[in-house]
């Protein structure tokens, strides 16, 4: 049930990971979610936006910027 409502997701999606992802996990959250723009920033662990403060809120500001241009 929540994948398929995940697939519903139309909308731009970031996600920044911590660390690297393998080639299934990558595949299984592209296919979940088609509009998904993924970052991996290895070594960084769960908390990335603790570890990079201005790297993360710079990614997340353009990430925005963008979307609200479409």
């Amino acid at each position: 049930l929540i994948d398929e409502r995940v697939r519903q997701i139309t909308v731009p999606c970031l996600a920044i990971f911590g660390h690297h992802l393998s080639d299934d996990e990558r595949d299984r959250l592209h296919d979940r979610l088609p509009t998904l723009e993924l970052e991996e920033w290895p070594d960084r662990g769960h908390m990335v936006h603790l570890m990079e403060p201005d790297r993360f809120a710079d990614r997340v500001a353009a990430f925005i910027d963008r979307c609200s241009r479409v």
